[in-house]
């Protein structure tokens, strides 16, 4: 396709040829062939900078911020943090929605590459960039990126030994994306849910961990996505432990039955260890 079509200048076979090669680059990336995958990248960038048109534009930004990771992969963090800022500088002004996930989708990257490189307060400077721009952005495009940056950010602040506002950031994911059925947002939802009944348990809140753990289990008891199943059972165990904690251990034990039973034959891993 690339080869019959790179000479053609109408833009809808220029768009066509945009996403082609941004896409080629993505799959040679989820084949290891990751520098491969970058040079298909710089040539979406070389070739297309100069365009105008929003849905070039839009494919622009996604080369880059996926070249961005490829470096993460790669070892090249510094690399990757410049790679991210210049999406943010190229396209922040852009008005289109499928371009602005792009700018914060490179902002939450640039924050995870921070936390790597243990730059923990200038990831949840970056982290709260993203939110400050996008987090209220009602449009489908830019609400996955917008929950990532809430989530990535409380992470970040347990990591900074803040732990009530961890808890409250995770609440605000909660509360902003708790009725989201996007498959990519509610598992960011139910591990918020999870990490939260953990960090109650830690400040000497025992009741109020039961109780968000009990949320998290009606919310998302019945969804057996590999996502959300492991998290299931981890609020399910966690509440076993909180209760035999709170001096029941009768109903401690009734909880673990229901993983036993529940997740039994589970062979994930993550679940099995539980």
């Amino acid at each position: 396709m690339i080869e019959r079509f790179s000479g053609d200048d109408a833009p809808e076979i220029r768009s066509q040829v945009a996403w082609a090669l941004t896409h080629k680059g993505a799959v040679q990336g989820q084949l290891g062939n990751l520098e491969a995958a970058i040079e298909t990248y710089d040539q979406v960038i070389e070739r297309f900078s100069g365009d105008d048109a929003p849905e070039i534009r839009s494919q622009v930004a996604r080369a880059l911020t996926h070249k961005g990771t490829a470096q993460g992969q790669l070892g090249n963090l510094e690399a990757a943090i410049e790679t991210y800022d210049q999406v943010i500088e190229r396209f922040s002004g852009a008005d289109a929605p499928e371009i602005q996930q792009w700018v914060t989708m490179a902002l939450v990257l640039k924050g995870v590459v921070q936390g790597e490189l243990g730059e923990i307060k200038a990831a949840v400077a970056t982290y709260n960039q993203a939110i400050e721009r996008f987090g209220g952005a009602g449009a489908p495009e830019a609400r996955l990126p917008a929950a990532l940056a809430l989530f990535s950010k409380g992470v970040a602040q347990g990591r900074l030994g803040e732990p009530e506002a961890e808890v409250a950031t995770y609440d605000q994911v909660i509360e902003r994306f708790g009725d989201d059925d996007t498959p990519e947002v509610r598992p960011l939802v139910a591990r918020a849910l999870v990490l939260k009944g953990v960090m109650q348990g830690q400040l000497g809140e025992p009741e109020a961990a039961v109780e968000t753990c009990d949320l998290m289990i009606e919310r998302f008891g019945d969804d057996d996505t590999p996502e959300v199943r492991p998290l299931v059972a981890m609020a399910l165990v966690l509440k076993g432990i909180t209760l035999g904690q709170l001096g029941d251990p009768e109903a401690a034990v009734a909880i673990y039955d229901q993983v036993i039973e529940h997740f039994g034959d589970d062979g994930t891993p993550e679940v099995r260890a539980l």
